[in-house]
């Protein structure tokens, strides 16, 4: 696993995300498929994709179809790569040899109702409004989040039927 550091957190509250990557990219070996979870630059919170290679019936397709594929709060992304040289942030898997150069990013987030976004939070205690979290709000952390993305790429690889 790559990971890689590069938020600056001094001004959130002290909490897991203290000591968890903000971007990790693995190759899954039971799928072979890329795998990631990225930091959302607003809200601080973490989010999970899948890489389906060329020639995967999911390849370009809208993460809005009635896919039987569940995680996190639903899929709420899809597309290829963001074009950067910065491979620390964005949506993007580094180049390596013997790997999909294009693959097409299926994902979710952790910014759901009930889901703590540390760096959210952050700013609207800095614009004094306090805290948009209630009592019973849990962060996804990064153990968590990699689970995720793990069950949704087996999902991917062994089976996906789409909803009548």
């Amino acid at each position: 696993m790559k990971t890689w550091n590069t938020f600056d957190k001094s001004e959130w509250e002290r909490g897991p995300w203290d000591n968890e990557p903000d971007k990790a990219y693995w190759v899954d070996p039971e799928t072979d498929f890329d795998c990631l979870i990225v930091r959302n630059k607003s809200g601080g919170n973490l989010c999970g994709y899948v890489g389906v290679p060329e020639g995967h019936e999911l390849y370009e397709q809208d993460y809005s179809k009635n896919y039987h594929l569940e995680c996190h709060g639903g899929l709420t992304f899809s597309g290829h790569c963001v074009e950067t040289n910065d491979e620390s942030r964005y949506i993007c898997h580094p180049k390596i040899s013997g790997r999909p150069e294009k693959v097409w990013w299926l994902g979710f987030d952790c910014a759901h109702s009930k889901d703590i976004s540390p760096g959210r939070d952050a700013q609207y205690k800095k614009n004094g409004f306090g805290s948009t979290n209630d009592w019973d709000a849990c962060y996804c952390h990064f153990n968590y989040v990699k689970r995720e993305v793990e069950e949704l790429d087996r999902q991917i690889k062994f089976g996906v039927k789409e909803e009548a």
